[in-house]
């Protein structure tokens, strides 16, 4: 790109399918990473793209439902379309949210290239409870982009290497609880970790996480976020 042409991009504002608001930069930073230019992308990043977008104040913008990329922000972009270059360029600078979903989406694939890569810069394993609310995402038919927690897509990928890798070095629960994973041979739209595992006759991840304190019935996101929040006063009067 010469640098007559990044003035252009940067003014007009992008794909027609982002709306201005989200800055040039990043509407084409989404672009050039989903046809694989590494250059291109190195150089947005150089001039202030934002490798968050969208991000958390996007979406509390009230602009993020008609987003053209269905919500990728640009390290989940370069993870899903293979790009490992990329992947390790944008995850420094991709917030919590997005760096885990990153590593998620990462589990799918048939090596664990990206997966090492995104676990050695630190990606958190898994989500907090508040970000199923904070972060809506806005899917496809047929994909699921959701806040689906690492080890889920591990155990639906039958990856037992990275199920243990997650679990004894990076500290994953083996309690957790997911809903809407689309890809997979599961009939389960939701629950823990050993009912897809079981569900999918992973014999040898069935064993690790029950050896690992696993449990079949585990609480879902809301009620261990709601059960945090005390009792209105029973005794006060109106």
């Amino acid at each position: 790109m010469t640098h007559r042409d990044y003035e252009g991009h940067r003014i007009y504002g992008g794909p027609s399918t982002v709306p201005y608001e989200a800055k040039a930069t990043t509407s084409y930073l989404l672009y050039y990473i989903e046809y694989g230019d590494f250059d291109t992308v190195k150089l947005l990043l150089d001039k202030g793209a934002n490798p968050s977008f969208p991000s958390r104040d996007y979406w509390e913008g009230g602009v993020g439902s008609h987003v053209g990329w269905e919500g990728e922000p640009p390290s989940v972009k370069a993870v899903t379309r293979g790009h490992e270059a990329m992947a390790q360029l944008l995850i420094e600078g991709s917030d919590r949210v997005a760096r885990t979903r990153a590593l998620s989406l990462s589990m799918e694939q048939v090596d664990s290239r990206i997966s090492r890569i995104l676990l050695a810069h630190g990606c958190a394993v898994e989500f907090e409870d508040r970000d199923h609310m904070d972060y809506p995402c806005y899917d496809r038919p047929g994909d699921d982009y959701g806040l689906i927690a690492p080890i889920f897509r591990a155990i639906n990928a039958g990856n037992v290497d990275m199920v243990r890798l997650l679990v004894k070095q990076r500290w994953a629960s083996v309690n957790a609880w997911y809903q809407g994973l689309c890809k997979s041979l599961s009939k389960r739209s939701h629950g823990s970790a050993s009912q897809l595992a079981i569900d999918l006759g992973q014999v040898d991840i069935i064993q690790f996480l029950r050896d690992n304190g696993a449990q079949e019935e585990v609480r879902s996101w809301w009620k261990r976020f709601f059960s945090q929040i005390p009792r209105m006063n029973q005794t006060e009067t109106s």
